[in-house]
């Protein structure tokens, strides 16, 4: 039942922005952190989607989730180290951060390891995820 409601969760944050801001003033993103270290490959995959379209929100959007540094950096070591499949989605995370949020919020992400982690998807042979890692 988690990865269908994941999936719901994830298509409401995908849409408008005021959508978002439902989800995130929900508190929803206090459960986040469980789901990224969830046994479960497709739980792990679908939050970090769910977290990649906050992220390409407003800066506000993205300030909530730089105001949870371990669970940024949970999703960073993700980039790193998990399933490729897992790997990719944390990546829009990042990127998402990378290219949308405020100098700061970019700082941010660069401090908790966000470089390293995008270069060691230089490295892949999808040339799309090569490119959106050099993006960031």
């Amino acid at each position: 039942i988690i990865t269908p409601v994941l999936r719901t969760i994830g298509n409401c944050v995908s849409g408008r922005d005021d959508q978002t801001q439902v989800v995130i003033d929900s508190g929803f993103l206090q459960h986040v952190r469980n789901l990224l270290v969830h046994s479960k490959r497709s739980i792990r995959k679908e939050i970090c989607w769910l977290i990649s379209n906050i992220a390409a929100g407003t800066k506000g959007q993205i300030s909530s989730l730089i105001s949870m540094p371990r669970e940024l950096s949970m999703v960073i070591s993700l980039v790193q180290t998990a399933e490729w499949e897992v790997r990719k989605e944390a990546l829009w995370v990042v990127s998402n951060i990378a290219t949308g949020g405020s100098d700061i919020q970019i700082q941010s992400i660069v401090e908790l390891g966000a470089v390293e982690a995008l270069c060691t998807m230089l490295t892949g042979a999808d040339a799309n995820i090569v490119m959106v890692s050099l993006e960031a």
